[in-house]
């Protein structure tokens, strides 16, 4: 077992501060076998406005292979929210590195 897990992303969701991902990012594991550090590379092209963007830009993506796990991690939360959600990511610890798209 190791202390976290390095991955990227399909898209980063600005409505909620979520970071939408699949089982393309995390091969065979559920979220909650996962170690709690988390650490998500994705690129400033991947912020769309929306979970329906979300959803969209996945069913675009992948129109015959469509993930069948599909996961939005979001970050820390107030102690009460916390405390009566039933969330298994509840305790997980998110790291972002955004990277700028080129633009040339």
């Amino acid at each position: 077992i190791c202390d976290g897990i390095c991955s990227t992303c399909e898209a980063l969701i600005a409505f909620n501060g979520g970071i939408m991902v699949t089982n393309y990012q995390l091969g065979i594991y559920k979220i909650s076998d996962l170690p709690e550090t988390h650490i998500i590379l994705a690129r400033t092209g991947q912020v769309v406005d929306s979970l329906s963007s979300g959803m969209s830009r996945i069913n675009s993506t992948y129109r015959s292979d469509r993930p069948n796990q599909i996961t939005t991690l979001k970050g820390a939360q107030s102690e009460s929210v916390r405390q009566a959600s039933a969330d298994p990511n509840k305790n997980r610890t998110l790291y972002l590195l955004l990277i700028e798209d080129d633009l040339k």
